[in-house]
């Protein structure tokens, strides 16, 4: 490995690690407010469609937030909005603290507080999206993404465990909790300052999009004159798949109105509505019905969340994996995925919670196919869309797409949490999960056309690759064949 090739890959584990847990921490800082909910909710007598209102604020102004966000992390420096971004979590959750140790639960004062941390937080995810697509090219990228898109997972992890351990083992009151959740946006903000690197260029370093091997393969497949018409089609497939691209520093960010016209950004925008509105509605309101309606202890709820997220990560790995061996066509996989989900959404209704282990192991293989649904639409392909060829010439578009996709999904999350809690308050928790089932499986919907297009080019491709291997064999036979015959004349020549 050269010199260059080891700064490179050193400074890969370092980005990869700072924008992990800088995402990260602020799901452990949404994971704490959902364990938080039952305790306010017994202590201050709020009830279920209030906290349903505060989370719908909380995501109505990110999903908003996004779209604004996205655009301003291709335009400005993304380091510096993150810093912001994090100092200002940390100063709202402290007032949300304080507001709760004097006892200010108005719930309009409580939204509107949660309504403008909802907006500063909408930062977190472009910017980080953004600064980690401009240090990893598009190989292996399924698989990169699908471990790097498990902070959020991971975050929730822990947000479930520390926040049971600072209100069961320690004793401490929901308000102190949720204001020492507040300090490790602060804790991040510092580190990043110090050692966050927006882009390689700012280094003098150069990470290919593809590199040598891929861009070798995919030539080789284009010069392959197997019939034209394979040729052409291939050709098509492979135009957008970018190769090189123009200067960071001079690419001014592409405009939010041409993001949209990017192909394939309104049906995942679309598809993730969808599905984010059941994985948000499971992550913020699962904890409440398992100890409200099912008895479950801090700790028995816990394990339960921690569930859910452990197998969204590994779903988002194992799918990421997989979609990279299907020569990066992600949507069947995608589709599978959801189907799967779908299925296991509805046999919540007919499974008891009072089966503890049982129950958290079928939360989490839930949580497989959740979790791999989610890494393709709002993952692995963001980062695909935000670096097709088209905008080799426009280096500064993955936020802006990134932006669009997780705000509309941010949109479906909202709209989910004011649905949930309307829906519990009048119908019951069956119909709530009947509800997020079907919202699961219209996600797939505005993918069809794709995985049917995409399943036919995995055909294709294969046919290629089979048709390359084949004449490689060939002309290797053929040297061999031509090598063996020198050898003889050679001899005939000398006897």
């Amino acid at each position: 490995m050269t010199k260059a090739a080891s700064s490179i890959v050193w400074y890969q584990v370092r980005i990869f690690a700072l924008t992990y847990f800088t995402y990260a921490v602020l799901h452990i800082n949404r994971e704490s407010w959902s364990m938080l909910k039952l305790k306010i909710q017994d202590n201050d007598g709020v009830e279920s469609y209030v906290l349903g209102a505060m989370d719908t604020s909380f995501l109505t102004l990110y999903s908003v937030g996004l779209f604004v966000s996205g655009s301003l992390g291709d335009h400005m420096n993304p380091k510096h909005l993150l810093i912001f971004s994090y100092i200002a979590v940390t100063a709202i959750t402290s007032i949300i603290a304080y507001c709760g140790e004097k006892n200010w639960t108005n719930p309009v004062f409580f939204s509107a507080l949660f309504a403008v941390n909802g907006l500063v937080q909408s930062l977190g995810w472009p910017c980080c999206n953004s600064i980690f697509a401009n240090w990893f090219g598009k190989k292996g990228r399924g698989t990169i993404i699908g471990f790097w898109q498990s902070c959020g997972n991971f975050g929730n992890v822990a947000g479930a465990l520390i926040t049971s351990i600072l209100t069961s083992s320690i004793g401490l009151k929901w308000e102190a909790t949720y204001m020492y959740m507040g300090q490790l946006c602060f804790a991040m903000a510092i580190i990043n300052g110090f050692f966050l690197i927006v882009h390689p260029e700012d280094k003098g370093l150069v990470v290919e999009e593809i590199d040598e091997t891929m861009q070798k393969h995919e030539e080789l497949l284009r010069k392959t004159s197997i019939n034209s018409e394979q040729v052409q089609n291939y050709d098509t497939m492979t135009e957008n798949r970018r190769e090189g691209g123009g200067s960071f520093k001079e690419s001014k960010g592409i405009s939010f109105k041409n993001a949209w016209l990017i192909p394939g950004v309104i049906q995942y925008s679309l598809s993730y509505f969808c599905i984010k509105f059941s994985s948000y509605g499971l992550m913020l309101w699962l904890p409440m019905y398992l100890q409200k309606m099912n008895g479950y202890s801090d700790y028995e709820t816990s394990y339960a969340a921690m569930a859910l997220d452990i197998g969204n990560v590994l779903g988002g790995v194992i799918i990421g994996y997989l979609t990279d061996l299907t020569y990066s066509r992600r949507t069947p996989l995608a589709l599978v995925s959801i189907l799967l989900a779908t299925v296991m959404q509805v046999l919540l209704i007919t499974f008891t919670p009072e089966n503890r282990l049982f129950f958290i192991g079928y939360i989490f293989v839930l949580g497989l196919f959740n979790g791999g649904a989610i890494a393709i639409i709002s993952g692995i392909s963001c980062a695909d869309l935000g670096k097709l060829k088209q905008l080799s010439s426009n280096e500064k578009s993955m936020g802006t797409v990134v932006g669009i996709i997780d705000g509309t999904g941010s949109l479906g999350a909202a709209f989910g949490q004011l649905a949930i809690g309307f829906t519990e308050h009048s119908w019951g928790w069956n119909q709530v999960f009947i509800m997020m089932s079907g919202m699961v499986l219209l996600s797939a919907v505005p993918l069809l056309k794709s995985v049917k297009r995409e399943i036919g080019e995995i055909m294709t491709l294969r046919k290629l690759q089979k048709e390359i291997t084949h004449k490689e064999k060939e002309t290797e036979e053929y040297k061999q064949f031509k090598g063996e015959e020198e050898e003889i004349n050679i001899k005939s020549e000398i006897n």
